[in-house]
């Protein structure tokens, strides 16, 4: 027997009873039919594997729809037509029921049946036996949505009164086979109130962990299953715009991504697969990583759950969970793990402790550290485990205190503002129920992300009127993250007290200009920037929206060094100095061809920039510099050409008084390390002469 999803008829009367306007402008049929249109669209989003088939009765072109997909949508919205022919529910019930049983035939899942009827014309109740058998034998849930049938609900006690003799004998026959069936009915109102409430996707709960808490040398089988986990928002597939697109076939536009790897030389060469590897850098330098030797860079971890130690709850911080709530449970069947976890659970409770756990979530994955702890979900005690972070996961951010710092003293009547204000924006007391009472303003079973949430409303828009603007977000979705009117209300004059007691002003920020002051052009400014324009002899839109430079990158270095140096500061000079060393030494490093033109520039607007403000650190990185281009001139040759040539040497003393290098000593320094290099060169072949003789 193959599982499938959980199948649903939908029994509709659509008889002429049913289109009869009522005092509130609108009919049975069409609250019927918005009911079923959100029960729809909630199989459509969230429910892929159900299947639904919708049977209308009381008109002569019964036209019944199998699945839930666009078409239903679409027929249930724009097709259904009020009938003309007495409708009798109990035919419509066998019709649904034999529906259910063939198309359960081989598949397993759940079975419901709803019928949607205002029970206004006569039936034949002869089969009211073959249908209370045939509805328990293969276990369909039942679902009756009418009129005067809910005795609850105050709207419908009022309606009853006005029911004709057929809708009351009728009536009669549905509680009948309700309670024979223990099925469930609901007025139009009720029904329609909880098929149009928001729904969530249905996920299929799965052990994400089978195998054994491991206490020392003792094992207990336990299953793991996620609890709680941040839900993304679903993501939009990428589909070709140059095909016609079959809205019934996913893959008609379906697209495939290729990506490839290029030299950044001026041919863009490509690199293929066998000739890449990966690499860190490791300082300035690149640790290559060959890929037979990636796996070496993984724990090869078993799979497995293991106490490490037991602490007392107070000692691990609230804000050091991390990641998924899961909850631990022993294994199916299993009695004895059964009772090892309920005695573990007892004694967490009992002595306040909590369990440090050593967590591998399946074969070589990354080791996690965590913690098992007792907790209660709607009455029911378990074992629940979350992850503890590693040093490397805190950010070791020290803030200044609030409770010893001498900025944040406040007096009585300041705190007394902020607990009123705490107190009249309690969450407990934020709405009021039908029955009058204070209940909870934000409970979780019923806040929606209301990113998801338009997301799917745009989803259903779009899908049936393509060419139509995307509607707002409903205002119910929005108000999930909004304070509520009532808690606004009730807590006025609290927020009124809270805003006298504190002296709070918005903050002028310095440096900040208004309009008038930003577009506002002096004499001494149109000249400069005539200057500078003359100067740079270029202007565009780009400049003009260039965001402010804050440090030298590698796309304009020279261009951010001198705009980062406008400020004048010998502290910000030599810091910014820094790191156009950087960009010159990152760029040796991974010039792989091309122009150089860069390279050069960046050391002349060094060189003269720290002539007079500090050429120590300039002769420093130069000797630096060049002692690293001697020990690879082979790949390195091009930067000696370029130092060479536009005599790229140490700044003397004779340029700079702070210089302690003389200017025979500069003039000679370019020479003298050329001069080594051939030596060096010449030795080298001399060896390799030698070498060779060896050989032969």
């Amino acid at each position: 027997m193959s599982r499938c999803g959980e199948l649903t008829a939908i029994v509709l009367d659509v008889g002429p009873s049913m289109s009869t306007k009522l005092p509130s402008g609108s009919s049975h049929l069409q609250s019927a039919v918005k009911a079923i249109d959100y029960f729809i669209r909630h199989k459509i989003l969230h429910s892929k594997k159900d299947e639904v088939a919708l049977i209308t009765f009381g008109d002569n072109d019964t036209d019944n729809q199998i699945s839930p997909d666009l078409d239903m949508l679409r027929y249930v919205e724009n097709e259904i037509e009020p009938g003309d022919v007495p409708a009798d529910f109990i035919d419509a019930l066998i019709v649904g029921m034999d529906c259910l049983v063939t198309s359960s035939s081989g598949k397993k899942g759940a079975k419901k049946l709803f019928l949607f009827t205002d029970a206004a014309s006569p039936v034949n109740d002869s089969s009211l036996d073959d249908i209370n058998k045939g509805i328990n034998l293969h276990s369909i849930d039942l679902r009756i949505i009418g009129v005067g049938i809910d005795e609850e609900d105050e709207e419908e006690i009022g309606i009853h009164k006005s029911l004709t003799d057929v809708q009351q004998s009728n009536i009669k026959i549905i509680k009948t086979i309700i309670e024979a069936v223990n099925g469930e009915t609901y007025s139009f109102k009720s029904a329609l109130e909880l098929l149009t409430q928001f729904r969530k996707r249905q996920i299929k709960p799965t052990a994400t962990f089978r195998g054994c808490l491991n206490i020392a040398d003792l094992k207990i089988p336990v299953f793991l299953y996620i609890e709680e986990k941040r839900e993304p928002r679903p993501r939009l597939e990428k589909l070709s715009a140059l095909v016609d697109l079959d809205v019934k076939d996913g893959n008609s536009a379906k697209v495939d991504r290729e990506v490839t790897y290029h030299r950044l030389n001026d041919d863009d060469t490509e690199v293929p697969s066998d000739r890449r590897i990966k690499g860190y850098k490791y300082g300035r330098t690149i640790v290559p990583w060959e890929k037979i030797h990636e796996q070496n860079l993984t724990l090869n971890e078993e799979k497995g759950l293991s106490v490490i130690c037991f602490t007392n709850a107070n000692n691990v911080p609230r804000h050091h969970f991390i990641d998924s709530l899961i909850c631990v449970l022993p294994a199916n069947d299993d009695e004895h793990a059964a009772r090892a976890i309920a005695c573990l659970l007892k004694a967490l409770e009992e002595t306040n402790s909590v369990a440090i756990v050593r967590y591998v979530f399946r074969l070589k994955a990354a080791p996690k550290i965590g913690m098992i702890f007792q907790g209660s979900v709607k009455g029911n005690k378990g074992l629940y485990y979350v992850s503890l972070p590693f040093r490397e996961d805190i950010r070791p951010y020290e803030f200044a205190s609030l409770t010893n710092n001498p900025l944040a003293t406040f007096n009585k009547e300041q705190q007394q503002a902020a607990e009123n204000l705490v107190r009249s924006m309690d969450l407990m007391k934020g709405l009021i129920d039908e029955d009058g009472d204070e209940v909870e303003a934000y409970d979780l079973s019923y806040t929606f992300n209301p990113c998801i949430q338009m997301f799917y409303q745009c989803v259903n828009h779009r899908a049936l009127h393509p060419h139509d603007p995307l509607p707002e977000l409903d205002p119910i979705v929005a108000n999930h993250i909004n304070p509520s009117e009532l808690i606004l209300k009730r807590s006025s004059e609290a927020q009124d007290t809270f805003k006298r007691s504190f002296d709070l002003r918005e903050k002028a920020v310095k440096g900040k200009k208004t309009a008038s002051q930003m577009f506002s052009v002096d004499d001494s400014a149109l000249k400069r920037s005539k200057l500078t324009l003359e100067k740079t002899d270029s202007f565009s839109m780009a400049n003009l929206m260039q965001k402010k430079v804050t440090q030298v990158g590698s796309t304009t270095p020279v261009e951010d060094f001198l705009a980062l140096i406008s400020e004048k500061t010998s502290d910000n000079l030599m810091t910014v100095s820094e790191q156009l060393m950087s960009r010159i030494q990152d760029f040796v490093d991974l010039y792989t061809g091309g122009d150089v033109s860069r390279f050069t520039n960046m050391i002349q607007v060094l060189r003269k920039e720290l002539t007079f403000a500090n050429p120590m650190i300039f002769n420093s990185f130069l000797r630096r510099l060049v002692a690293e281009l001697k020990q690879h001139m082979a790949q390195r040759k091009i930067f000696w050409d370029e130092l060479k040539q536009h005599n790229l040497t140490l700044i003397s003393s004779s340029e700079s008084a702070a210089s302690d290098v003389s200017q025979l000593e500069a003039d000679k320094f370019l020479e003298e390390q050329e001069s080594s290099l051939s030596n060096n060169s010449q030795s080298g072949a001399v060896d390799e002469e030698e070498d060779l003789l060896d050989e032969l």
